[in-house]
């Protein structure tokens, strides 16, 4: 994908799938610290106070407003805060190519305290809650991480020549609907015939729209975006069989394939750690 002189080769979101949660005391990379290969990575800590080392310094890293662009070839240490949980986004990113007028790379910054109501929150949302390792971005991806990259290291922050204005009206009637239908009917079964009569576009048409920004057909952005509902009920607790029921899915096993693809963990897991620490903040799709 190519955008006036920014390529990226890919995009990836490793074990955590984009969104990690750390139990107090934990530490990432041996005694000298992880290397990262020849890729970028991007951290957003969320909750916690951790200790970040790159190269051998060290950098606090405070939730919720501390955003790191790693390097390729970093030497990285991560510890933890000792007393709570920890969250932060993650992803990794290649690139090919960036416009002659960006900084040099060697000039980049690679820590940024983001300023209040500041864009860059909700578009590194964006970016890990539409986590999926692609070895060619979709073209919605590129987007958003030139805007991120692009604010990061200058601090621009006018996004309307970087990122589409809004969805077209097709997938914005669908998703609409999905928001409506799932608050009144989340357990019943839906299918792609019912999205297109509200779409008003043929079937290959809106998969192609919905591909194209958003990432995923519309079916699998139904599942993606009752998945992350089901999060509220296990925070309060409730039993995973019904919870599966209650969003549509007819076995368990399924919702709990479909929820470790999506967060990297199974939905016990994210249960007792959303119960343990009731301070950490559900993750959402920004595009419902």
């Amino acid at each position: 994908m190519v955008d006036e002189g920014f390529n990226l080769a890919w995009i990836y979101y490793g074990a955590y799938n984009g969104i990690a949660y750390m139990a107090p005391g934990t530490s990432l990379g041996s005694k000298r610290g992880r290397r990262l290969g020849d890729s970028y990575e991007f951290w957003w800590f969320r909750q916690g106070r951790s200790v970040v080392r790159v190269n051998g310094k060290a950098y606090e890293a405070c939730g919720p407003r501390d955003v790191f662009l790693f390097p390729p070839n970093s030497l990285l240490k991560f510890d933890f805060d000792p007393l709570e949980s920890s969250l932060a986004y993650i992803f990794s990113f290649a690139l090919l190519s960036i416009p002659g007028q960006w900084p040099r790379p060697s000039r980049w910054p690679v820590k940024l305290k983001m300023p209040e109501e500041s864009f860059l929150g909700p578009l590194f949302e964006y970016i890990a809650a539409n986590g999926q390792n692609n070895v060619a971005p979709p073209l919605h991806m590129v987007f958003a991480v030139k805007a991120l990259l692009l604010a990061f290291i200058t601090g621009q922050s006018e996004l309307t020549h970087i990122l589409p204005q809004s969805y077209p009206p097709p997938v914005r009637r669908v998703l609409e609907w999905m928001r409506r239908f799932t608050e009144v009917n989340p357990q019943k079964r839906v299918g792609l015939s019912d999205m297109v009569k509200i779409s008003g576009v043929s079937r290959i048409h809106l998969c192609r729209l919905f591909k194209e920004h958003l990432g995923y057909p519309p079916i699998e952005t139904l599942y993606r975006y009752r998945i992350t509902k089901s999060l509220t009920g296990l925070r309060a607790g409730q039993k995973i069989d019904a919870l599966a029921r209650t969003y549509g899915f007819a076995q368990a096993a399924h919702y709990a394939r479909r929820f470790r693809e999506m967060f990297g963990k199974s939905p016990t897991q994210m249960q007792d750690t959303l119960t343990k620490d009731p301070t950490i903040e559900l993750p959402q799709l920004p595009f419902m």
